[in-house]
């Protein structure tokens, strides 16, 4: 009762808000005064505007790995406005929450400005969610002009549901400007629920997103909850994509062993470094070891489950180096960050969690582009 009428109470204010403007309405998917940037694949390659994988994956992947490739996790919208209101309206197909996540992070928005260094400043929102959830921004005028007296905004996109519409409201006489697209190209991160964003509380603070702020350089999320298990199906699909680094995070959906022995996930971390090499001959490779679960300290039994999947990825990386493999690393688990009080449940990042863990990334990468010396990052603040 409490949480209908808080919903309730926030609708109301929308809709005295909205009583006081008077937007005109875009269609970010046709005007192209918007820029979709997060995919790595041309929208007349996908079935729906929003999706991460091409149209053609739904005959090669997983049913599994299919839906979650239509939830919108790491897709944004960029666009520049002078308007002092931005009024974000939409459907979404799935359920608004799961119990150990919130609606704001499974299926809210993000907006997120810019000044003319891109240090981001977040922008406060009033949200209702009903069958058309709703957030709106206002008193913006405050943020920092870059460009023509106009404002840098990246409108980051639900998590965990796909999107079925949305539209974006500005003040009447506002002007809209495109965002070119980025010459650099991107990283791209292929993974598990925590790279997909589970469980932070709204869509700019999965780690992807953060990493994306902090160094200023597209990020393509292909994070599948539960499904990030290092197939060769997804890998063709990844090899795809003209990237400056390509991330490998699955070791945490395949600790069963009776799954995923300790054979089929050396074969499948070669066979991913043998792909993704023959396609880029010297583009660097990234392996993630798991980042441990928060029990470990006193579940003997997790920590060897945790430990087993690590040692398998660090034995088969040390191999390939000494084989002559290039431009291979790996990411510790140390590095990562996760504590007892860095989960939701034991497995999935808070934004506390998910700030740690993209703070060792940042650093990896870092180290790696500096040794490569040839990519541009944005200066460590």
């Amino acid at each position: 009762m409490i949480f209908l009428f808080a919903i309730w109470f926030c609708y109301s204010d929308l809709n005295a808000q909205e009583s006081k403007a008077d937007l005109r309405w875009y269609n970010p998917i046709t005007d192209g005064a918007f820029l979709i940037s997060g995919q790595g694949w041309n929208n007349d390659q996908l079935a729906n505007p929003f999706d991460r994988l091409p149209a053609k994956a739904q005959r090669t992947v997983r049913p599994g790995v299919w839906n979650l490739s239509r939830n919108s996790s790491g897709v944004c919208i960029e666009f520049y406005t002078d308007a002092a209101q931005i009024e974000v309206r939409y459907q979404v197909e799935g359920r608004l929450y799961m119990y150990h996540m919130a609606a704001t992070g499974v299926s809210g928005v993000d907006l997120y400005a810019f000044d003319d260094l891109m240090n981001p400043i977040w922008c406060r929102s009033k949200y209702a969610f009903q069958d058309t959830i709703r957030f709106q921004y206002s008193n913006l005028e405050g943020i920092p002009t870059v460009k023509n007296r106009l404002r840098h905004y990246r409108l980051y996109l639900p998590l965990y549901n796909t999107v079925k519409w949305l539209e974006i409201g500005l003040n009447q006489h506002a002007r809209v400007v495109g965002v070119d697209k980025s010459a650099s190209k991107p990283i791209v991160v292929y993974g598990t629920s925590k790279t997909q964003g589970a469980c932070v509380s709204r869509p700019g603070l999965a780690w992807t997103s953060v990493l994306q702020r902090a160094i200023d350089k597209p990020i393509i999320n292909l994070g599948f909850s539960d499904n990030g298990r290092i197939e060769s199906e997804l890998i063709d699909l990844v090899e795809e994509i003209d990237a400056d680094l390509y991330v490998v995070d699955c070791m945490g959906n395949m600790l069963n062993e009776v799954n995923f022995p300790d054979t089929i996930i050396e074969q499948r971390i070669r066979n991913a470094y043998r792909k993704l090499r023959e396609a880029h001959a010297e583009t660097p490779i990234l392996f993630t070891q798991h980042p441990g679960l928060a029990d470990e300290i006193y579940n003997v039994e997790e920590k060897r489950r945790v430990d087993r999947v690590n040692n398998v990825l660090e034995r088969v990386v040390h191999d390939l180096e000494n084989e002559g493999a290039s431009r291979v690393y790996m990411l510790t688990k140390s590095a990562l960050g996760i504590c007892q009080e860095c989960t939701v449940d034991g497995t999935h990042p808070t934004d506390y969690g998910m700030r740690n863990y993209a703070t060792g990334y940042e650093g990896i990468i870092r180290t790696i582009f500096e040794e490569i010396g040839d990519t541009y990052l944005k200066p460590k603040s």
